[in-house]
């Protein structure tokens, strides 16, 4: 390989590219995600069921709230990028009823720099899907076992590597970066929240 071919310039490892300038500024707020999230045992039933829970309570909201703010203009595929019958139906599951999801309360409108953030956030929570698959696979519950369905939702279908390739040319990215970035931290902060509430709700499951 000549040093010309070897570093010829790829567009994902571009650190200007506003994938990578998102990621640098929003590192914070997906740290405080992470830590909050790692409150829950994934490889016990009553920590898997929270760790739902918590998702539960913030992915349906924001899938509405997308849809109604004309998310396909974005994203043809969005449809196939849904996760809240996943999600519901791995509650089921584990013995939780997710229909009672507040589906009535009225949703959000989001711009379409808003509309980028929240993507950004819920298409790149997708990428630890199948390490957290297998944590919950050493569960001694075998209900936890087949109850991933939201953790590998779209799995094999490149589908983070297809919104990133969207994100990095999008003219609202480029125009309106500070406000995605809000948008994405605001995002983060909702499920940061859920697992906080479901973590202090259930003391006894924190590590």
């Amino acid at each position: 390989m000549t040093d010309a071919v070897r570093l010829a310039p790829h567009p994902d490892r571009d650190t200007a590219a506003p994938r990578h300038l998102l990621r640098a500024a929003t590192r914070s707020a997906h740290d405080r995600v992470d830590a909050a999230f790692g409150a829950f045992d994934m490889a016990t039933a009553e920590g898997y069921r929270r760790f739902l829970s918590a998702h539960q309570a913030v992915l349906p909201p924001l899938e509405r709230s997308l849809a109604a703010s004309s998310v396909e203009d974005h994203l043809a595929d969005w449809p196939s990028r849904c996760r809240s019958e996943a999600l519901a139906a791995d509650l089921r599951d584990l013995g939780i009823d997710a229909s009672a999801d507040g589906g009535e309360a009225p949703v959000a409108a989001f711009s379409p720099a808003e509309v980028m953030g929240a993507l950004y956030v819920l298409e790149g929570s997708r990428l630890g899907g199948a390490i957290l698959a297998r944590h919950v696979g050493a569960a001694a519950d075998p209900r936890c076992r087949t109850a991933t369905r939201y953790l590998l939702h779209g799995e094999g279908e490149r589908l983070w590597p297809s919104f990133v390739s969207y994100f990095n040319a999008s003219d609202v990215v480029r125009h309106s970066l500070p406000e995605v970035i809000a948008a994405a931290r605001h995002t983060f902060s909702l499920f940061e929240t859920a697992a906080r509430d479901v973590a202090a709700r259930f003391p006894e499951d924190n590590r």
